[in-house]
């Protein structure tokens, strides 16, 4: 392959932040404070569709951002009394940064496979 074939799909890191790292250290003291240090090694990427008008990737992102939150902690902790609750547009912008990619290549020449 001379040439890498893109996929008709735009990618997000989830990045978290602060308040994030504040919630696991209130869980497990010291947690947050271990993932900070090392907050620069690996983040969450999700594929979304590729839109055409940037404002639908705003709306796609705003309405996945609950449940997108929710698989963020339940990465952590699956026991959800443990969660924060009233899990909000603004609480999900403060607990995490979003870096989105709309050109995406597939360097492997296989179908994805899903689990």
């Amino acid at each position: 392959m001379e040439f890498f074939d893109t996929i008709n799909r735009t990618a997000i890191m989830v990045i978290p932040q602060q308040p994030f790292y504040d919630w696991l250290n209130s869980i497990e003291p010291g947690t947050g404070d271990d993932e900070m240090a090392n907050k620069e090694k690996d983040h969450t990427i999700y594929l979304l569709p590729d839109f055409e008008d940037p404002s639908q990737l705003d709306t796609y992102i705003k309405e996945m951002s609950k449940t997108i939150f929710k698989n963020e902690l339940t990465a952590w902790y699956t026991d959800k009394s443990l969660w924060p609750k009233n899990l909000t547009w603004d609480m999900f912008t403060a607990w995490f940064e979003i870096r989105i990619s709309t050109v995406i290549y597939d360097t492997v020449d296989e179908e994805i496979e899903k689990d």
